[in-house]
């Protein structure tokens, strides 16, 4: 059966139904997103051992069972080293030989037999001629028959589902529209692109699992599909036990985020934090970068970037735009969403000066054995440029108040290693939707909540790859060929302040989030000359999709910044050297990320000077990776794709979107105020978003710090308020009630020791929560 016509048959599942809006349109059809008692009853219908291991080992009973099920449900897939785990391989239904052993290697564990992995160096067995399902097709065939799911049994469900189906056909029919009227530009300008495509490397060696049997030891090798247990395909030379494997398997990456200062004309890093990953461990841990403010104190104008880890926290070095590093007279703040805006008694102090600061860049470099390794650079600041061999403060960005204001972000990382069975996304939201049912319950008695589990990777990120991994096979096989990651695939979801128009960098600020895919590093395996047009029209679909996995279309985005310099006549040109970059007319940080994009070997396509762009003026280009053949959609300072303005934030599409938006409002409007006096501008674009930003403390532009505490307490208990008393569906927020918790409890006992109240958090949040004042 065809793909379309297979996948359009079971999405119109009561599980899609619950599911597609959320975690692959990004949308929900009804204000209250928790699972219907239908869907609920559907998921507990469908056994789980389709996706989840440990429901898998107790259904293979032998040694063959399990050997059986990994050869022939496991998809062989060509990258070098671990990258997915035994967990990951099941989920993605794919896996190179190393992480398929892995695999098997648990479920032959878990029936008492000794187990090790094996490597030879050999080749890998050469499959016979017979035409192979992909790890997509192997995931559709694991889902359950669209047959098996209950028929409507309401007026009301019959509608949504009526309603549902308009939905995704109006927005597929987006989808295509977009990319076909981007793929002419696109399809023009890489004549002058010539792309040499890489293979992927070729393993030298190869991992199978030996297990004890009877005192005999016993190959397991499913590597072709008429593999049989007892067959070695060669002398094993090195042996380990599943959980000792060598260094050089594992595929990792490094995240560092790193400020660079300005010291007599000259750039000088300072590293501010740093943290390693082995990808098989990481791909469903929530990973979020913080740039926290502190506001008071001694420790007033700092910043400080934390890294939160599922429930783990990292703190980076502390640092200011300018100045020393004020020292905090004890330790103060709590985590979460941006945390640590509280501080001491202590009086400010007036540091000396230091060299400013010039750049704040994140940079990640991905390891793969056998591969070169791969380095991602994202800028969140940039406020310099070069003159005379010198570098310069450039005069939009001398107001250190409005650079601290465009510090303040949040950024949730997401590792892609390819498309997870859908059930166990929809299980990780309604297990999110469970656990806040007791914070529920202590808030409405007036009790402090407890912790609601650890940070989870943003939906928002878990839909995107999702439908990315279907759109992506849908491609590759209208091509003829294949598409596989050979590492896996990072994407942010970017929260925070950004310049609205980049022709006029001292203007207005805008909030924006968005999605921002950081690489795609595929190998196609077809035929060459079909292999470079599916690839770059894989990461045209990425772009495009891009668009509407937030909570509403968004127009800042690649194809229509684009579709609107081709609009205006606005001379697209292809760049191959940094000498090109003298045809464009661009800000000073957005040239600095097109010549780092052409320094690691990419060629851009993109307009000579910014296109008129809703209310401004905006920059985006296509950047070709010569080796791939993939492009990806950039926008400004590099990233934050499908960004949504605050004015289009007002609209509530879905509760979580909503809640989240209005907390960072409200404190960053405490923020701006506390700060102000110069700030009046940056405080003004807060009106555009008053159904978002619901506080209003007055017009005293400089309130002292019970004032500050006041209005950054607010905030927090009327976010505390939204997330506890709707049914919130995300399991990135249900770990948020905790922290926000925390937070209150610092204002808060500032407060109320003062008047020598107790504590709680009936007390601190009074009425907002239902409680008395």
């Amino acid at each position: 059966m065809k793909f379309d016509q297979r996948f359009s048959g079971w999405m119109l599942n009561v599980f899609f139904l619950e599911f597609l809006l959320l975690c692959l349109l990004g949308s929900a059809l009804r204000a209250d997103d928790s699972p219907s008692p239908a869907a609920a009853a559907w998921l507990e219908a469908h056994p789980r051992d389709a996706w989840d291991l440990e429901a898998l080992v107790p259904t293979l009973t032998t040694p063959d069972a399990a050997f059986a099920f990994v050869r022939d449900y496991i998809a062989i897939e060509p990258y070098l080293g671990v990258m997915k785990g035994a967990a990951g391989t099941l989920l993605t239904r794919g896996g190179n030989d190393i992480d398929r052993a892995l695999l098997l290697a648990h479920l032959l564990a878990a029936q008492g037999l000794e187990v090790h992995l094996v490597r030879g160096a050999i080749k890998p067995p050469v499959a016979e001629n017979v035409p192979r399902p992909d790890s997509v097709d192997q995931l559709l065939a694991a889902l359950p028959s669209p047959q098996a799911s209950p028929s409507p049994t309401s007026d009301e469900d019959r509608q949504n589902r009526e309603t549902f189906r308009r939905a995704a056909a109006d927005r597929a029919g987006e989808l295509r529209l977009n990319e076909e009227r981007a793929a002419a530009i696109i399809a023009h300008a890489l004549n002058a692109v010539p792309l040499t495509l890489s293979s992927p490397a070729i393993a030298e060696t190869h991992v199978w699992v030996q297990a004890e049997i009877d005192g005999k030891t016993v190959d397991f090798d499913p590597a072709t599909p008429s593999a049989k247990s007892g067959t070695a395909p060669g002398k094993a030379t090195e042996s380990w036990a599943p959980d000792a494997l060598p260094d050089d398997l594992p595929q990792t990456f490094s995240f560092r985020l790193i400020a660079e200062r300005l010291d007599q004309g000259q750039l000088k890093a300072e590293p501010l934090l740093s943290r390693d990953f082995k990808v098989a461990d990481s791909f469903q841990t929530g990973i979020r970068l913080a740039i926290v403010p502190r506001l008071s104190g001694a420790e007033a104008g700092n910043l400080q970037p934390k890294m939160f880890v599922g429930d783990d926290t990292t703190e980076g070095s502390t640092f200011r735009v300018s100045g020393a590093v004020a020292k905090a007279p004890e330790p103060a703040g709590a985590g979460g969403l941006l945390g640590g805006f509280g501080g001491g008694d202590e009086p400010e102090t007036k540091p000396a000066n230091v060299a400013p600061l010039a750049r704040l860049v994140v940079q990640i470099v991905l390891h793969a054995p056998g591969l070169k390794n791969e380095t991602l650079r994202r800028t969140i600041l940039d406020r310099v440029e070069q003159k005379n061999g010198h570098w310069q403060i450039q005069s939009a960005f001398t107001n250190e108040d409005r650079v601290r204001l465009l510090l303040v972000q949040t950024w949730d990382l997401g590792v892609d290693i390819g498309a997870i069975h859908p059930l166990a996304l929809f299980a990780a939201q309604a297990a999110a939707v469970n656990a806040l049912s007791p914070v529920q319950t202590a808030v409405a008695e007036g009790r402090p909540p407890e912790a609601a589990g650890a940070l989870a990777t943003a939906p928002q990120l878990q839909g995107y790859f999702f439908n990315s991994g279907l759109r992506r096979h849908e491609i590759a096989a209208k091509f003829g060929t294949r598409a596989t990651l050979l590492r896996p695939r990072l994407a942010f979801l970017r929260h925070g302040m950004a310049i609205a128009d980049w022709t006029r960098p001292d203007g207005p600020l805008r909030y924006r989030e968005g999605i921002d895919l950081l690489n795609a590093p595929l190998a196609m395996a077809g035929s060459s000359a079909k292999d470079a047009e599916a690839a770059w029209r894989i990461g045209l679909s990425d772009t495009a999709l891009e668009q509407f996995v937030l909570h509403r279309q968004a127009t800042w985005n690649t194809l229509p910044i684009l579709a609107a310099a081709h609009d205006q006549g606005v001379e697209i040109v292809t760049l191959a050297a940094t000498a090109d970059l003298d045809r464009v007319s661009v800000a000073p940080g957005i040239r600095a990320v097109l010549a780092q994009d052409l320094a690691d070997g990419h060629r851009l396509i993109g307009p000579v000077r910014p296109a008129t762009f809703g209310s401004g003026h905006a920059y985006a280009w296509w950047s070709v990776d010569s080796a791939t053949g993939y492009i990806t959609g950039r926008v400004d300072l590099g990233g934050a794709q499908g960004l949504a303005e605050a004015e289009e934030i007002n609209e509530k599409i879905t509760e979580w979107t909503e809640n989240y938006v209005k907390f960072l409002g409200n404190v960053l409007k405490c923020y701006t105020t506390a700060i102000a006096g110069s700030l009046g501008s940056v405080n003004s674009n807060f009106d555009d978003v008053e159904g978002a930003v619901t506080i209003n403390h007055g017009s005293d532009p400089s309130p002292d710090k019970d004032k500050l505490i006041d209005c950054l307490k607010d905030a927090v208990c009327d976010a505390l308020k939204d997330f506890v008393q709707t049914e919130i569906n995300s399991a990135a927020i249900a770990s948020e009630h905790k922290n926000l918790e925390e937070i209150l409890n610092e204002f808060a006992g500032e407060q109320l020791a003062k008047q020598g109240a107790g504590g709680g958090i009936g007390a601190s949040c009074g009425k907002l929560l239902g409680g008395e004042k």
